[in-house]
């Protein structure tokens, strides 16, 4: 699996593949099981499980303004096979 993770402003957008061994996607659906973690590695209420629609699965969430600043994690799980990737992002709240 392959996981690309972005972070603009609050939302947070996120998209796996399932890539077969020379990176072509497989046309399969799989459960995934996508954790977000906090800055303090505690798993948040936007972690998620849901399948793969034809090798390939997407997210969003917005961080709330009251969400703790700094390192959070998204990681992704296959299920099935066991397989995992992750990303980091820095969340900073924007001063207006």
């Amino acid at each position: 699996v392959k996981l690309e993770a972005k972070l603009a402003d609050r939302k947070v957008d996120w998209q796996v593949q399932v890539l077969d061994r020379d990176g072509n996607v497989m046309p399969v659906s799989l459960p995934l099981e996508v954790e977000i973690l906090d800055t303090r590695g505690i798993k948040s209420d936007y972690s998620v499980c849901q399948a793969t629609l034809s090798g390939k699965s997407s997210g969003s969430f917005t961080l709330g303004i009251n969400d703790i600043q700094g390192k959070w994690s998204v990681n992704v799980k296959d299920l099935a096979a066991g397989l995992s990737d992750g990303a980091a992002l820095e969340y900073k709240v924007q001063q207006k």
